[in-house]
């Protein structure tokens, strides 16, 4: 593709006291919109998207420090740095200042770090702002209509609202009536700089465009209710009717006090009190109920390490529609830690899990509560959709107190008297109630009424 750019060198050759007609001014507002208020616009995007995924671990907030670039170069593939290179030598020295649109763009789309995780709303939009600066360079005569230059700074204003950026100096600039000849000769420059960049960038664009697209197409596709459960013990097991039942009111009575939110539910008890049987069992309840009024599902966590919890939140990735292509770039990046990889799975499935009106998370065999709290969906939020989190934990420590969003089970009691009953019966094949019971009084059992 080539470009025309002798128009910008007659413009910038203009004497000061030329008078512009309307479709030449149109043509610098727009060039004054797309290299300097898209940029600032921009890098408020970068900042926010990066502070989401990295402020709470290692890397940390982006501030605008040498550090920072090191660590967004450091987490880009050996092919992206091959692919990219002009850009990540200005991004890894850390000033978002320094960084033009090319810059800016790739950062937020493209990269590794942000682009495989990036939410499709805001994609569009700052795909929509792209647009709109690149289409300055193919406008050879330097000129635009009213309708074209409307219809220009329309995706603009609409992409700053939905992104929620400030639109007032759009607005100004839209409504501005004349323009400095000095302000000119600086934005044709931008805009001869932006021809040379497109056409290095042509065909790497091209190829980001098709992936994006291929994306995009799968991240749309149909959702359907699931349910993954934690594996049946080789052991006989029986209902646990009165403590399912008991919970599951108390969840849903959490549920109904905390419209919108996040509730969570601690099990606790020694091994072998039936916590993690008990929790299955709540799940298929709780599916095959809420499965009947709509669109939800039901996940297991093996929480017992960060390990098995960062597998477990790989495979609910996979249930919930994340893309293998996105998963097998987090495989490859440079992740530091199993709280990283957890962090960075969290952010993919989060825009997924709000597609489900309701669902349940079952944290199983916490061993340590103080070292996953952080890595669950956090009680009391609003930003997950409507859910609950249940807990198995031998922990009793660190657990809260009864409040709105949380309720504690203790499990060590044991199982209740009729259930211990109904379990005798089927493991003994005894089917005399009178036979059981003395069984039962044998084995100092003594809940019996």
């Amino acid at each position: 593709m080539s470009y025309n750019i002798n128009i910008f060198v007659l413009l910038q050759k203009l004497p000061p006291s030329m008078e512009y007609t309307p479709e030449q001014l149109n043509y610098f507002r727009l060039c004054y919109i797309a290299f300097n208020l898209i940029p600032e616009g921009l890098r408020k995007v970068f900042k926010q998207e990066w502070d989401f995924l990295y402020k709470t671990c290692s890397l940390g907030e982006w501030k605008d420090t040498p550090k920072n670039g090191v660590d967004f170069y450091n987490k880009e593939s050996k092919k992206s740095h091959t692919k990219n290179t002009r850009c990540l030598a200005t991004i890894q020295k850390g000033n978002t200042a320094d960084w033009d649109c090319t810059c800016l763009i790739f950062a937020i789309l493209f990269s590794d770090s942000i682009g495989t995780s990036l939410s499709p709303s805001i994609r569009n939009d700052v795909d929509d702002l792209r647009q709109v600066r690149n289409g300055v360079a193919h406008i050879s005569e330097g000129k635009l209509t009213d309708f074209d230059f409307q219809n220009c700074v329309g995706k603009v204003i609409a992409a700053f609202n939905s992104l929620r950026l400030p639109i007032s100096l759009v607005e100004e600039v839209k409504n501005q009536t004349s323009f400095p000849t000095a302000e000119v000769n600086n934005l044709m420059t931008q805009v001869a700089n932006l021809q040379v960049d497109l056409q290095e960038a042509q065909n790497t664009t091209k190829i980001k465009e098709e992936e994006v697209k291929a994306l995009t197409q799968e991240i749309n596709s149909r959702i359907d209710s699931f349910c993954s459960l934690a594996f049946k013990p080789s052991h006989q097991i029986i209902r646990r009717s009165k403590d399912v039942t008991r919970i599951m009111k108390k969840m849903e009575e959490l549920e109904e006090g905390i419209i919108g939110a996040i509730s969570t539910i601690y099990m606790s008890g020694n091994p072998g009190c039936g916590k993690s049987q008990i929790a299955r069992q709540i799940g298929q309840e709780y599916f095959d109920k809420r499965s009947r009024e709509g669109l939800t599902f039901v996940a297991t966590l093996n929480a017992e390490t960060l390990q098995t919890l960062a597998d477990s939140y790989l495979s609910l990735a996979r249930q919930l529609g994340v893309t293998e292509y996105t998963l097998t770039n987090l495989a490859t990046s440079k992740v530091h830690s199993f709280k990283e990889t957890i962090q960075h799975l969290k952010r993919l499935i989060l825009p997924k899990m709000k597609q489900f009106p309701n669902w349940l998370i079952i944290a199983d065999n916490v061993v340590d509560l103080r070292l996953v709290r952080d890595d669950l969906p956090p009680t009391g939020s609003k930003d997950w959709g409507q859910g609950q989190v249940l807990i198995t934990t031998q922990d009793n420590s660190t657990i809260p107190p009864n409040g709105l969003h949380t309720f504690h089970e203790p499990l060590s009691r044991g199982m209740q008297a009729d259930d211990a009953v109904e379990l005798l019966k089927e493991v003994s094949q005894i089917t005399k109630h009178e036979e059981v019971e003395k069984v039962l009084r044998f084995l100092s059992i003594n809940h019996l009424p």
